[in-house]
């Protein structure tokens, strides 16, 4: 899995902690929502062993480093 640039229209891009040399950078977009909220998107694509393994029934896991508070976060299939 390895995360790609969302590209989604209408919407502003930024990326995230590119000189934290301790962080990978990532992009994301802005996307604002019709309740006004602006939520960082960002974007994954899977290899096509990694899409076999998914669609042989092998969960996807989710995990933010320990340390940090933890916000609101989601992880879906398709554009939230």
């Amino acid at each position: 899995m390895r995360a790609i640039a969302p590209r989604i229209d209408g919407s502003d891009e930024i990326t995230i902690a590119e000189e934290q040399l301790e962080y990978a950078p990532i992009v994301a977009a802005l996307v604002r929502y019709r309740d006004g909220q602006v939520h960082r998107v960002c974007r994954w694509t899977f290899s096509p062993e990694e899409r076999r393994r998914i669609a042989d029934g092998e969960d996807v896991y989710f995990g933010t480093p320990a340390g940090i508070p933890l916000t609101p976060h989601y992880l879906q299939v398709g554009f939230p």
